[in-house]
């Protein structure tokens, strides 16, 4: 079930940002600060291990005792990872997201907002057209994202199975995100930051860039600064399924092109031995259009923005 429901979230209630040193959670929290709420948790994973259920619950009933929950963690393996990592994506994160949302519940969390994933998606899609909310448990995920879709699956009908009234929640089906904080490992980084990466080493280094796959896979791409500004909307005013992506279908070989300009790089190949990840149709975003939401960077201004960023904190950035 999805529908409007508005909260009102007072600026000084404390606010649980899971997963807070990350993409999405760096960009949430410097959003949620621009916008005047001042008790925002940011624990490490050092300090709070989400693994462990007596430590989360512990932590949600009696050390942080949060209003609402962004629950933005998880274990991230990338293409490469993702395959051969399988079983410990889908265990690492169904634990997570099972203690998460259950100690929420026990804390009495007055709503959370739990991040999907577009891989959660049956694969291929049974349907003509984009991809709807309500029809993610039609198909299975695709093999090459299996267990992280399935364990996003798993988090949304555990949220499911909670009425409102004991825990009001949004499950966010999030497409490809990118920006600054991001994982820039080219082996387990997603598409957009290792090429980010590999296009700032082709022009420092002088050599050409290898590209997974043919090109022709397309993204839906979203900035991690748009996304916060969406994740902090749909806590105010949503409730449900709710996918959450730019509307704009690009192909690799698009987001490719736009960084070469950036970067100046004029030289790549694509690598057809290597995967290219799997096809996915448009996302329906309907139901982020109903609460009147609308990004602030296109594909360009969005890449230019994080590739500058890369260029800037190579030193330090997480790879």
């Amino acid at each position: 079930m999805t529908y409007t429901r508005k909260i009102e979230m007072q600026k000084d209630s404390r606010i649980l940002i899971t997963g807070s040193s990350g993409l999405l959670g760096t960009a949430l929290t410097m959003k949620l600060k621009e916008y005047g709420y001042t008790s925002c948790i940011t624990p490490s994973s050092q300090e709070l291990n989400l693994l462990s259920y007596e430590n989360t619950l512990k932590a949600f009933c009696d050390t942080y005792r949060p209003e609402y929950v962004f629950h933005l963690a998880g274990a991230v393996y990338g293409i490469g990872g993702n395959l051969k990592k399988s079983n410990r994506i889908f265990l690492e994160n169904t634990l997570i997201n099972t203690h998460v949302v259950e100690a929420s519940f026990q804390a009495g969390v007055k709503k959370i907002i739990a991040m999907g994933s577009i891989c959660a998606y049956p694969t291929p899609y049974p349907f003509d057209g984009s991809l709807i909310e309500d029809f993610i448990f039609h198909g299975i995920p695709h093999f090459a994202e299996r267990a992280y879709g399935q364990s996003k699956r798993a988090m949304l009908a555990q949220l499911e199975s909670y009425t409102t009234q004991e825990l009001d929640h949004a499950f966010v089906i999030s497409s490809n995100l990118y920006g600054p904080n991001d994982h820039f490992n080219l082996e387990t980084g997603h598409v957009i930051p290792s090429l980010i990466r590999k296009f700032y080493e082709a022009q420092q280094y002088k050599h050409d860039v290898q590209i997974w796959g043919d090109g022709l896979s397309r993204r839906d791409i979203m900035h991690s600064w748009d996304a916060a500004d969406a994740l902090i909307k749909v806590m105010l005013e949503f409730s449900g399924r709710i996918n959450l992506a730019s509307g704009n279908m690009l192909s690799i070989a698009d987001i490719v092109s736009i960084l070469g300009d950036i970067s100046g790089v004029k030289n790549w190949y694509f690598d057809e031995s290597k995967p290219k990840g799997h096809e996915f149709p448009g996302i329906n975003i309907d139901q982020l259009n109903s609460i009147n939401y609308s990004p602030n960077f296109d594909a360009k201004k969005g890449l230019e923005q994080a590739y500058h960023w890369y260029c800037d904190n190579a030193n330090f950035a997480r790879k």
